[in-house]
């Protein structure tokens, strides 16, 4: 039984029991506690804060492979116990009263999809027991640095309900009590390229029976903000839980989501909507869109009132059917889902769950802690919180439920006992039966064989009183199946074809599975030559002349520049063949790193640099088409600038078609400039040594030496020396870059004189919200 890892996280932070455990939408795992949520990042493919990983894992036992253990980044949300809102002053009534002000604890957190932020990363939703509801992100490293408190979404409810016109103070009060909340991912609207807009909805549940949905606006002008998309009524009663489907673009048309939300009532009921999104332009305003949202509440109901409260509940997506929800209570498990087609099943099926003597605690009747889909196997996993496991077979064509013992090691059983070996191997005492492994949260890590779960060991035999303190999580990281060549091959070149530019993922969150297996330098060596067949299959980058760009007229104003932000944003970051090529140079580069011998390292870096080369292409070609586009716009101050880009898509590895742009770009800069020459000096004499004020000749785009040796990287957006600490790094592949100079002044002052007067350079970073070259986030280390 090979076990990744192991991290008892009081010996680290002296942490208090955990619970609620997922992923959000940039690979990181999210664990709230009392008063806190941990936010942990893997460091396997992160190239920064290397001192800052932290490592702690048992002796591995029976390994194929000498796995070394994983490392991890970690930062957390602090929550402030002292209470927002106090909800007397609002009404006195008893059915207003809210029991977790006596001792406020964090209740739940959801993370949004990626790609929200300035720095292009996800928001996190967190849910006192106090029934408030604030909103967090990162304010500069989002692995590493201070999550900041953006929204107040309480206050917005409780400002918006006053105004409304309800029957009774009551009945506003409970509105803005938040029970239950639920991010849904990102809204596929199947565009190429995909628009930066985002399309993803918070929905919220509150006591008075009410679904509110939500939509968050920001950019990097003014201040985080949400606002009311729609109010449903689904219940007489609070709503308990909330499940978001994947949303699917409707066939045959573009612009059209549909996705279901369930709603789970405290009376046990379970609640379809339908929620529609559209994507409509702006005939009056160039280059922007507005999205219409549309909610259908759904005659059938997967579940019936019957007073037993839902503890789980999930969509599940599989690409052999429509989405299937799951939903358990105390003892069962069902499965729910819509009529598509005559030959598979619809409607519910309910499974009774087996009690699996693992402790003295063992029970069917305890609460989910875990629903997870392993694609391959079309197989459903559910843990319950006494440690046990419990598998359906069969889930897209006919579910069964799978007692026996099987070859692949996936079935409740062996799951069961695998699970209570690695509690026996990391709990520091021996393990009795009286010891009961309390998981209180799980997922895969890896959508296959390798699970994450936060665990405590009690004994509930054991009367005496333990105080919260005495209450220790153990996060655990372990291989409970193994899986196969075959499948590690399968789940990379099923993420490098179905990359999807919308869902706002980053390339190390969505190869984060494979990373696990290709550190072991030895399973790297067997796989070898099924990852170079996959990263150097030809690609889809020929789509330079699909960026066909209508040319701005007019004057420069706020609302152009924005115009052009975002449609170098969508053209730089909305492209699925580019996201497939990056994908392609993170593997090759992590693979490039991990190698243990010269030559596969070498057959690595042939191809990650074949990546960067097309990767390049398409990025320069893209700034030369804004540039032609916005060619009235341009001044004296840019020309240094798109000069700079011209003798960029000029070098010899270029392709011809695009030093063709260029040349063409040049001509028409310098026709259109030639009664000022000034402004379009020889190229050599705009760049000039930090140290010495040297002449520094462009002649490599990473980095750059004058001719007195001083060596200085290059901003991998615009290409000028990098001479300030004021920047920004990559947490992929490592590369610099000028930070965005929109937020602040110092951030403008920082670079160089020629860049600093030009507009177009200021939108280009701002629009560069990730690294250009492998599609990671940016973090500021200092």
């Amino acid at each position: 039984m090979a076990i990744p890892t192991a991290l008892s996280l009081p010996a680290v932070w002296a942490l208090p029991l955990a619970k609620c455990l997922q992923w959000s939408g940039d690979g990181q795992i999210l664990m709230m506690t009392k008063s806190a949520v941990y936010i942990l990042t893997p460091d396997a493919g992160v190239r920064v804060d290397a001192a800052s990983v932290i490592r702690q894992a048992p002796e591995l036992e029976n390994s194929q492979h000498s796995i070394k253990p994983l490392g991890w980044l970690r930062t957390m949300i602090e929550y402030d116990r002292m209470l927002a809102h106090y909800w007397p002053a609002d009404c006195q009534e008893w059915g207003a009263v809210s029991l977790g002000s006596v001792d406020p604890t964090l209740r739940a957190v959801s993370p949004s999809p990626s790609n929200l932020t300035d720095n292009a990363s996800c928001l996190i939703a967190v849910l006192n027991s106090n029934l408030e509801l604030t909103i967090w992100g990162p304010a500069k490293n989002l692995i590493r640095g201070k999550w900041t408190k953006l929204v107040d979404v309480t206050a917005y409810l409780r400002e918006s309900h006053s105004q409304g016109q309800m029957d009774s103070v009551l009945a506003r009060t409970l509105q803005a009590q938040v029970t239950s909340i639920e991010w849904s991912p990102q809204a596929d609207f199947n565009l190429s390229p995909t628009p930066s807009i985002d399309g993803s909805l918070l929905a919220t549940g509150n006591r008075a029976g009410c679904v509110v949905f939500f939509r968050c606006l920001g950019n990097v002008v003014v201040d985080y903000g949400i606002s009311s998309v729609a109010v449903l009524q689904v219940s007489n009663r609070l709503v308990n839980q909330l499940a978001w489907s994947p949303w699917r673009a409707a066939e045959g048309t573009s612009g059209i989501c549909q996705a279901y939300l369930a709603c789970g009532d405290g009376d046990g009921s379970v609640t379809i909507v339908k929620v529609t999104q559209t994507l409509q332009s702006i005939p009056e305003v160039n280059e922007n869109s507005k999205i219409i949202a549309s909610f259908e509440i759904q005659e059938e109901r997967p579940s019936e009132n019957d007073g037993r409260v839902i503890t789980g509940m999930k969509w599940i997506h599989t690409s052999r059917r429509g989405p299937i929800l799951v939903y358990c209570k105390a003892g069962v498990v069902n499965v729910w889902s819509d009529k598509v087609t005559s030959d598979q099943w619809s409607g519910r099926r309910s499974f009774l769950l087996v009690t699996r003597k693992l402790s003295v605690g063992s029970s069917s009747l305890c609460p989910v802690s875990g629903i997870e889909y392993v694609e391959n196997k079309d197989s459903l996993v559910v843990s319950l919180s006494d440690g046990s496991f419990h598998v359906l077979r069969q889930l897209s064509t006919d579910p069964q439920r799978d007692n026996q013992h099987t070859g692949d090691g996936l079935t409740g059983p062996q799951l069961s006992a695998a699970s209570r070996s690695v509690f026996r191997q990391v709990e520091p005492e021996t393990v009795q039966t009286k010891d009961v492994q309390s998981i209180y949260g799980m997922s895969s890590y890896d959508g296959q064989g390798t699970y994450v779960w936060i665990h405590e060991a009690c004994r509930p035999t054991d009367f005496t009183y333990k105080h919260d303190a005495k209450h220790i999580s153990m996060f655990v990281v372990a291989q409970l199946w193994p899986s196969d060549d075959a499948d590690i091959l399968q789940a990379v070149q099923e993420r490098l074809t179905t990359a999807n530019a919308g869902s706002g993922e980053t390339p190390l969150a969505m190869l984060r599975s494979a990373f696990l297996h290709l550190r072991d330098p030895s399973r790297l060596h067997e796989l070898r030559t099924g990852l170079l067949q996959i990263i150097q299959q030809p690609g889809a980058l020929e789509n330079g002349a699909k960026i066909l760009l209508h040319p701005y007229s007019g004057d420069l104003s706020p609302d152009t520049r924005q115009q052009l932000r975002r449609s170098l944003s969508t053209h730089l970051f909305g492209w699925a063949p580019v996201l497939s090529s990056r994908l392609k140079l993170t593997l090759a580069d992590f693979c490039q790193r991990h190698a243990d011998k010269q030559d596969l390292q070498d057959q690595f870096g042939l191809a990650a640099q074949a990546l960067s080369s097309s990767i390049s292409s398409h990025v320069l070609r893209t700034i030369i088409r804004h540039a032609v586009a916005v060619l009235p716009l341009l001044t004296t101050d840019d020309a240094p600038f798109v000069l700079r880009i011209v003798v960029q898509a000029s070098l010899p590895d270029s392709p011809p078609d695009l030093k063709q742009e260029a040349s063409d770009l040049s001509a028409k800069v310098r026709s259109k400039l030639q009664d000022d020459q000034s402004g379009v000096a020889d190229l050599k004499s705009n760049e000039l040594c930090p140290a010495c004020h040297a002449q520094i000749i462009l002649k490599d785009i990473t980095s750059a030496t004058c001719p007195n040796g001083h060596t200085w990287t290059r901003c991998s957006i615009t290409s000028y020396v990098l001479s300030t600490p004021l920047v920004r790094t990559c947490i992929g592949c490592g590369r610099k870059a000028f930070l965005p100079t929109g937020q602040d002044p110092r951030y403008q002052a920082s670079l160089p004189d020629s860049a600093r007067r030009s507009w177009l350079v200021h939108d280009l970073l701002d629009a560069s919200r990730r690294c250009l070259w492998c599609g990671n986030n940016f973090v500021t280390l200092v």
